[in-house]
């Protein structure tokens, strides 16, 4: 049977990525072509978040399925192509429990979010790798507290007691 000589990896030995509620965060992706032809590649988008969306930093454009990040790999393959995620507002998956260890439900409730992607050729995008998944972690931020209510006016020096 032939092989793909291109090779799709993520950063992490393990694939995954922490980023925080409310931030964009950069994953690196790589990729590598193990021929003798040590072509440049590209990184394109296979699946999409289910709680986030993806950029591409180096031209702002939200990626879709299908789409390849403007920036292209090249030998020595060192270098990542950096795409940002960015959860949905006020989504995130860990802590999965509440300060008393109630299980915390909605989104972010069954686990990691996640996307995958592969590398191609850059002259020819019917040479790719397999596809490889992240997952990210989106770490719970806690939220600056707010009081609402009608009329919250005060006069300076006033003290209010509860």
């Amino acid at each position: 049977s032939l092989t793909t000589p291109l090779l799709a990896t993520a950063a992490s030995a393990l694939s995954e990525y922490t980023a925080l509620e409310d931030v964009a965060s950069a994953i690196s992706l790589y990729g590598e072509d193990r021929s003798d032809n040590r072509d440049e590649l590209v990184v394109q988008i296979v699946s999409l978040p289910s709680y986030g969306t993806l950029s591409d930093p180096s031209t702002n454009q939200t990626l879709d399925v299908n789409d390849t990040l403007d920036t292209t790999l090249s030998y020595p393959y060192e270098d990542a192509v950096t795409v940002l995620y960015t959860g949905q507002s006020n989504y995130f998956n860990t802590p999965d429990t509440t300060w008393n260890l109630s299980s915390i439900q909605g989104p972010g409730a069954d686990g990691y979010d996640s996307f995958s992607f592969r590398v191609q050729a850059a002259a020819d995008a019917t040479t790719q790798s397999l596809t490889t998944s992240t997952d990210v972690i989106v770490e719970n931020v806690n939220d600056a507290s707010t009081l609402v209510g009608p009329n919250m006016t005060s006069d300076e020096l006033e003290i209010y007691a509860a």
